[in-house]
């Protein structure tokens, strides 16, 4: 698969093993997206999640494999450059992400 100017997000035979009973494992992952584009994912009978997202936005490092955001890897980028990619995805997380001990205002401001 080669990468071209419109890819948006890229897994190169990723793969992951779980962290817990109930997430799935990801193996030998490859699919590239482009810009309008959108994936399906079906998990096992008894998995709950599978750590994509995690993946996706560079938040998880796979064992194997390579995830690449706008035609970088996440691993090649630090942390500054990271959360700068971050806020361009627009990513809403299952549990709150709020800081608990802060207002609504503080949390907003926070950023």
């Amino acid at each position: 698969m080669e990468a071209d100017s419109s890819t948006i997000l890229e897994f190169r035979n990723v793969s992951l093993a779980a962290d817990s009973l109930h997430a799935q494992d990801v193996t030998g992952l490859s699919l590239r997206l482009a810009a309008g584009e959108i994936a399906t994912i079906f998990l096992e009978e008894h998995s709950l999640y599978l750590p994509f997202c995690g993946l996706a936005s560079g938040l998880l490092a796979p064992d194997e494999g390579e995830v690449l955001f706008h035609d970088r890897s996440w691993s090649g980028m630090s942390a500054w450059q990271q959360g700068t990619m971050r806020g361009h995805i627009g990513r809403v997380f299952v549990t709150p992400g709020w800081v608990s001990n802060l207002t609504v205002r503080e949390n907003i401001l926070l950023a």
